[in-house]
């Protein structure tokens, strides 16, 4: 067995963490001296190792049975492609980390983009971070910047969503073999990277997802991105981790303010007191990686207001209102009111999150 086939066998027991396969792989002099190892031998390491009973048995299984033609024919059915640190693939990045991966099974295009933006935040994002992490994901992506972020429920979510509709370039790191798929509602989120994205991850594809991945995909996330946005982020939170992976590794933190006495609001705030610089506008973001930002993208701006229109205007905002609290103290007529509203709407200035309430286009911030 060669080195690469052995390290693709030992992938089966990927779920038990880089670190341990590190240890593995060092304690034998590479994953090729674990197949040539005896039993005994085997057994004398995970001794040594502190291995638990569980690893061992797949550890003994594995060496028994590399079952290399299981993995090839499995890599094809999926259209993978396993790189190590010995391929020009490999992201240079990921070598600066503590246990980098001895290998990526990856489907899509790994290095198309110059630069890399990570856009992350709360699982359980408000409207407001649904639309600033979308917004920010379309216009990183329509100007050649690779989105990068977890492919989790909310934020992550979104910004994967905002680069598809940005027509640009985006990756999710997988907290599970690419077999998977967690969340499940997002499995036609994968589909979509996977036509015109790039989906990595350091499990054997068939490693189901697990709570205790998602801190070791983290650090993967912080270390492919040139910067960090933080869209939405609570106290304690998954969150937190990436940046402090982010901090660990020199990368810029950005945060995107919120509402004080917001719970979503407090780690984006506690990141900003601590220094972390506040960002509006993804175009401060693009400034500072030395791109010139493009126009706005696909703004339905055609006509200016009136001033009924901006009256109605000036009271809506990233925070769903219904149509009275919009109206209340504007001074105009309830039908004169509506007609704003629906003028406003079918030009593209705001939109109905859900039905009798609105809130900008995010985009018309920026640009």
């Amino acid at each position: 067995m060669t080195e690469r086939e052995s390290l693709m066998a030992l992938s089966r027991i990927s779920y038990a963490g880089m670190p341990i396969l590190h240890k593995i792989v060092d304690f034998t002099d590479g994953a090729r001296g674990f197949f040539c190892s005896t039993r005994e031998r085997i057994e004398k390491m995970c001794s040594l190792l502190k291995i638990n009973d569980h690893i061992k048995a797949t550890l003994l299984d594995v060496h028994k049975n590399p079952d290399i033609p299981g993995i090839l024919a499995l890599m094809e059915k999926e259209e993978l492609r396993f790189i190590t640190e010995e391929d020009n693939e490999y992201p240079e990045k990921l070598k600066e980390i503590f246990s980098p991966p001895l290998y990526l099974y990856v489907r899509g295009d790994l290095n198309k983009c110059e630069k890399s933006v990570a856009i992350i935040g709360s699982r359980n994002c408000s409207f407001y971070g649904r639309e600033v992490a979308v917004s920010f994901g379309k216009i990183f992506a329509s100007n050649g910047i690779n989105v990068v972020s977890g492919m989790a429920k909310g934020v992550d979510g979104y910004a994967h969503i905002g680069a598809l509709e940005g027509e640009g370039h985006t990756t999710a790191v997988l907290g599970f073999g690419h077999c998977e798929c967690y969340p499940a509602e997002h499995r036609t989120l994968k589909n979509r990277i996977e036509k015109s994205g790039c989906l990595i991850s350091e499990y054997h594809p068939l490693v189901r997802s697990d709570r205790l991945h998602f801190p070791a995909r983290n650090r993967l996330i912080a270390a492919l991105a040139d910067c960090l946005v933080v869209v939405e982020a609570a106290i304690k939170s998954g969150t937190i981790i990436t940046v402090d992976f982010a901090l660990s590794l020199g990368r810029n933190i950005y945060a995107v303010p919120g509402r004080i006495g917001d719970p979503l609001s407090e780690g984006c705030i506690e990141l900003i007191k601590h220094g972390c610089r506040p960002v509006t506008d993804p175009g401060e973001v693009l400034s500072d990686l030395g791109y010139f930002v493009k126009k706005s993208v696909s703004k339905k701006i055609k006509n200016p207001l009136d001033l009924k229109q901006k009256i109605v205007y000036s009271n809506v905002d990233l925070i769903p209102r219904t149509t009275e609290e919009i109206l209340s103290g504007t001074g105009l007529e309830t039908t004169e009111g509506l007609r704003a509203l629906f003028t406003l709407e079918l030009n593209g200035f705001i939109k109905q999150p859900v039905t009798g309430t609105y809130i900008r286009n995010v985009e018309d911030y920026y640009g």
